[in-house]
């Protein structure tokens, strides 16, 4: 057996770890091997069985703690047309330390720094995951993922918005990425960075990068059918090119999936959804860099030594079919890239620029922002910034020399429409003759958070539940049992786990000569009645007409008998 901590050889889309045999680390699920413990994959169900030690990090929020990790699992677990499922097993009490030999898949926070007996120092980091797999088939047979409860101080409260501390969810969907046999991924707004920001970051959410990942090591046989790929041989003369960055962008702009290239040069992307992409190569920065965004030894120790001495390729456009492999070589040029090494966060103008090396995002509202980033390089006159993707309206480029030492910043304003398409985009930088990528880096955000796949909005579903990837806050679901679905109570702003919160507002009246039409809320398929009285208070509600039988969300009633008085209505639910 090997730790996950082992010095990884191939790799392949996203990135994941393959023997030398050309096999993935991942659980076998379908079919179980034997060899893995039942404590660790239930038999029955075909689930990967993990348990949570009871103390959470706090002794005032552990089970909101303890519910974040839950709802980690609950997002890989609802990524569709896969094998993937968790279940968790006892609650455990004073878990001291990992242990891969033992069958019980634990997370925990540990106060002690040095962990894995003593061999790992935690300092500085915020979780470590170990996976233990048999070198024989690369199979999964037991993780243990430790959180750093000595140096930070953990949150889960996502609407948070001023909380610096790590978000136990965002945290916990990364490790999970490594306990299901994950590297590092070179996709700037993927879960599977590297590293992520304190506070609500984009590692909240699985990126498409993650999709990908998870369909391609646990795919059903229908996945698979539906799914295709690009492979082939980065090269640099007839000379392999290790640890080349090489990404898939999808019509609209924004980066679907990204791995780097094995020692032979080889690289693949699978479990592309059919359609035409841009696929195309860049450099990593170099290990020794003082100032990047990623790293060679960011994606995985082995890639330490990752050649970065070369120009990016030109964008080769290829056409993804289901169950189809498109062979893909590129040819790079050896020299030194052009880089952009840090990023500037979203403003309405460059009077006070932020930088850092972490992703950033922007909300599609009409609203002009600068966007950018810091480079090493001296720019010429003819520099200019370009982002990826659609509904932009982009500006002229600005151009500051030595803003944060030598570097320089670059920059251009860019409207964002609010019809502009949700996800990853990248930044190209030309100057010289020269190209810089930066890829996903820039996260345009949806109209509404949904990172358990749903289509609908997480934020109703946070506040009314203490996990929000329970079935009982599926849009379809009504757990008041009042009548009415989830969808209908956040249309109409009641809550949905009161059964007497239901209301029906009016919206419209308007007297004509043939009485008053009357608008309002309504649930279709429900009995609906009109009543009305003269005075308020002062009259009894009278009955206007018949019941109404509501075939949508806002149905007109008529008072023929008020054609020309103030009368006041309201709309009765029938049994």
């Amino acid at each position: 057996m090997v730790l996950a901590l082992a010095v990884p050889l191939p790799t392949w889309g996203f990135v994941g770890e393959v023997n030398v045999a050309g096999q993935s680390r991942r659980w076998a699920l379908n079919p179980i091997d034997g060899r893995v413990p039942a404590t660790s994959v239930d038999r029955n169900t075909r689930s990967i069985i993990y348990h949570l030690d009871a103390r959470g990090f706090s002794s005032t929020n552990t089970m909101a703690e303890l519910d974040a990790v839950r709802a980690a699992f609950d997002q890989w677990g609802l990524v569709g047309g896969t094998h993937l499922k968790f279940q968790e097993g006892a609650t455990l009490a004073g878990t001291q330390d990992v242990n891969g030999q033992d069958g019980v898949n634990s997370l925990f926070w540990t106060t002690n720094l040095l962990v894995n007996g003593g061999r790992d120092n935690l300092s500085g980091v915020l979780a470590l995951t170990y996976v233990t797999s048999f070198s024989d088939g690369n199979v999964i047979t037991d993780a243990d993922t430790v959180f750093n409860g000595s140096q930070y101080r953990w949150f889960t409260d996502a609407s948070d918005t001023s909380a610096q501390g790590p978000f136990v969810e965002a945290i916990a969907l990364h490790e999970i990425g490594h306990f299901l046999g994950l590297r590092h991924s070179p996709v700037g707004g993927a879960t599977m960075l590297f590293v992520g920001d304190f506070g609500v970051n984009s590692q909240v959410g699985l990126a498409q990068d993650e999709f990908t990942a998870a369909q391609a090591l646990y795919g059903t046989a229908a996945t698979a059918a539906a799914k295709g790929r690009v492979a082939g041989l980065v090269r640099a003369g007839t000379t392999p090119v290790m640890g080349a960055a090489v990404f898939a962008e999808g019509a609209s702009g924004n980066v679907v999936a990204g791995t780097v290239s094995r020692t032979n040069g080889a690289y693949e992307l699978p479990a592309l959804p059919p359609g035409t992409y841009t696929i195309r190569v860049a450099p990593l920065d170099p290990s020794t860099a003082a100032n990047y965004l990623i790293r060679g030894t960011d994606i995985a120790p082995a890639y330490r030594v990752a050649q970065t001495e070369f120009l990016p390729s030109t964008n080769r456009t290829v056409v993804v079919v289901g169950g189809g492999s498109v062979a893909l070589d590129f040819l790079v040029e050896a020299g030194t890239p052009l880089r952009m090494v840090r990023l500037l966060r979203p403003s309405a103008d460059l009077g006070s620029p932020s930088y850092n090396n972490k992703p950033v995002s922007v909300v599609p509202s009409g609203q002009r922002l600068y966007v950018g980033g810091l480079t090493t390089a001296v720019l010429d006159g003819n520099a200019r910034l370009f982002v990826t993707g659609d509904g932009l309206e982009v500006g002229s480029t600005e151009v500051r020399g030595n803003v944060l030492g030598a570097l320089s910043l670059v920059a251009v304003p860019v409207r964002f429409a609010t019809n502009a398409t949700p996800g990853l985009r990248s930044l190209r930088l030309e100057s010289g003759g020269k190209i810089a990528w930066v890829h996903g880096f820039l996260e345009v955000l949806p109209a509404f958070p949904d990172a358990n796949f749903d289509g609908f909005d997480d934020r109703f579903q946070r506040r009314y539940w203490h996990r929000f990837t329970l079935p009982e806050a599926a849009p379809s679901a009504d757990p008041d049992q009042d009548g009415f679905d989830n969808r209908w109570e956040y249309d109409t702003g009641t809550n949905p786990t009161n059964r007497l919160s239901a209301r029906f507002e009016i919206l419209s009246t308007q007297v004509t000569r043939e009485g008053t039409r009357v608008e309002a809320q309504t649930a279709a398929g429900k009995r609906f009645q009109l009543t009305a009285r003269d005075n308020l208070p002062g009259s009894e509600w009278q009955t206007i007409g018949n019941p109404v039988l509501a075939n949508a969300a806002v149905t007109a009633f008529v008072d023929a008998t008020s054609t020309n008085r103030v009368r006041f209505y309201r709309v009765l639910l029938l049994p």
